[in-house]
Order: structure tokens, then sequence, then C-alpha cells
């Protein structure tokens, strides 16, 4: 079988929304003010989460230490 990747639009007022919301950027980590509502990981028929965001924002670098409830508010590790 095909490996068939996912891609999802995600639309540039999000990525912008989400840019607004790094509280700390540096070349190793980043720190996300994650919203509640958003998903930290993709999965069932969501149309996009933080992973997906942050694979937009630092292509072939981003990934999660760790996550949140979707409807948890919080600080995200991005390294």
């Amino acid at each position: 079988m095909k490996n068939v990747k996912k891609e999802y639009f995600i639309n540039n007022k999000i990525i912008t929304q989400i840019k607004n919301r790094i509280i700390y950027e540096d070349s190793d980590i980043a720190i996300i003010d994650k919203p509640s509502g958003l998903a930290t990981q993709s999965g069932g028929s969501l149309k996009y989460s933080l992973d997906d965001i942050a694979k937009v924002i630092w292509p072939n670098q981003a990934k999660i230490v760790h996550r949140l409830d979707k409807d948890t508010s919080g600080l995200v590790v991005i390294a």
C-alpha cells in the first residue's frame, strides 16, 4: 500500500495567530502559549492541530516535546 501523507490547508490567519503566541524562540526551541480549543496533535476528524501549524512555521524541524489536552491552554515546548 502506498504511503499517503495527510495534508491540510491551514489559513494564514491561523498561522499568524499562533506566531503571535510564541513566548520564546531560539535556534533550538520555541515555547508557544497554546489556546484552549486547539488540539496539540492531529487525530480523527480534526482539520489541523498545533503540530500541523508548527510544521508550517518550522518545516522539517518542529517536534512537540509534550502535549496538552485540546481544551487545556498553556505553554507547549517545541524542539
